[in-house]
């Protein structure tokens, strides 16, 4: 039997834990079901993947953005300063125009190369079909060029649990649609997916829904839940750079920036009047970090003391460290999604901050959606009012949680079985 060659595909090394963790269930569980296949991977961070999975990894695209440093006039310069400036950077945008193009054939050669005696070039998971932060020739071009190649190199297409929407473009929803039509095959991680293509003309009725493939990491990187040792509470906050959809027309940017991050720190202040202790978290390592600095330094200016314990910030690096610290927490309340599903993997109770409808059906199929608030709009009253309930019900809802969660588990090893049974066969 010939060895297996499977080409993995997605946004990962770049520091979103939550794409990381999506990328590692897959890995551990191709290495469980093929042992003996050679995994590859295409990502955004190859350095980080290579080194993290022990796999080859190599980058999605070739950026022009290394042929061309960017510059700033500096503040209070002169005109003629300006004016360099201003010439330097209509020069470089003609540089890059002038540039893309052999570039892309170049890249498109290259890719050609790369999937040569690849059996399976495998999307898995993540918010892959979105165009809400990049432009049509961004992601979504990528995405349709990659599988527009492997077909050309005869390797099966597998589009595995992702997530789809908002597509804002028509030129990104072409893209994405025909990369679908030459998928072998495709499942998305929810309902709302599913629907939200149909509703740009893209027949998926009859593909498949599973659930986020984090929920098949495996059981050995579980850390020990340290909660019931505890006297006091710790209540995990998890934070996210937003705001406002980009790229959508109603964006409108830092004014939604601020009014989450307001909010946020009135119910962390509410929870340390009542003696519970806060452990902020993130899912992103590039974005969120600076989140978190804003909002210790608006607690701090608020007259909240941040050195006597009650707030707990630990750095956050990799899927591990983001586990470990969900295992320390008793109930969380966030705006990150993975933040969300590593804590409903752990058994946690959680209030979720929503702003895409991937946030309300994750929580609709947990049977708790009264526990969902959308991030541009939700209430501090309501907020609190809903988290005590929540505190009363915890250990109801951990046990139906439980249950839910390894339900999830044996539907993605349902699904691993059928995506590999053909290449486990020859």
């Amino acid at each position: 039997m010939s060895r297996k060659k499977i080409m993995l595909w997605g946004l990962y090394g770049q520091g979103n834990i939550g794409n990381d963790c999506t990328l590692q269930a897959m890995v551990c569980n191709l290495r469980n079901c093929l042992p003996a296949a050679e995994i590859r991977c295409i990502c955004s961070g190859p350095n980080d993947t290579s080194s993290r999975h022990n796999i080859p990894s190599y980058p999605i695209d070739v950026s022009v953005a290394k042929f061309s440093p960017r510059y700033s006039a500096p503040n209070n310069s002169g005109a003629r300063t300006r004016v360099c400036y201003l010439l330097s950077k209509y020069l470089r945008k003609v540089v890059l125009r002038v540039l893309r193009v052999p570039l892309e054939i170049g890249h498109w050669i290259t890719v050609y190369r790369l999937l040569k005696g690849v059996d399976a070039l495998i999307m898995p998971g993540t918010g892959l079909l979105v165009d809400y932060s990049t432009t049509p020739f961004g992601y979504p071009y990528y995405v349709f060029k990659w599988v527009l190649l492997g077909k050309l190199r005869r390797c099966k297409i597998l589009i595995v649990s992702v997530g789809a929407g908002p597509i804002y473009h028509t030129l990104s929803r072409r893209f994405i649609k025909y990369a679908l039509s030459l998928a072998d095959y495709r499942s998305y991680r929810d309902n709302s997916s599913r629907h939200y293509l149909d509703t740009i003309g893209f027949k998926s009725k009859s593909d498949p829904v599973y659930p986020d493939l984090a929920f098949s990491l495996p059981r050995a990187i579980m850390p020990t839940d340290t909660s019931r040792s505890r006297l006091r509470p710790v209540i995990g906050v998890g934070l996210v750079d937003y705001a406002g959809q980009c790229g959508s027309p109603e964006h409108k940017g830092e004014d939604v920036y601020r009014d989450y991050l307001n909010k946020t720190g009135l119910f962390i202040k509410w929870l340390l009047t009542k003696n519970y202790r806060v452990r902020l978290l993130i899912g992103d390592v590039t974005c969120d970090t600076p989140v978190k600095n804003d909002l210790l330094k608006l607690l701090s200016q608020n007259g909240t003391k941040l050195e006597d314990g009650q707030i707990i910030d630990e750095p956050i690096a990799n899927v591990e460290d983001l586990l470990l610290q969900l295992a320390q927490t008793d109930i969380v309340v966030s705006a990150r999604f993975h933040n969300i599903v590593l804590s409903l993997i752990l058994g946690k109770p959680v209030i979720s901050l929503s702003y895409t409808d991937k946030f309300d059906s994750l929580m609709e199929d947990f049977g708790m959606m009264e526990y969902c608030h959308r991030l541009e709009t939700f209430d501090v009253d309501r907020l609190i009012t809903q988290f005590l309930k929540l505190e009363k019900n915890a250990e109801s809802l951990t046990r139906t949680i439980e249950s839910k969660t390894e339900q999830c588990r044996k539907a993605l090893d349902q699904q691993y079985a059928s995506i590999f049974e053909e290449f486990s066969r020859n």
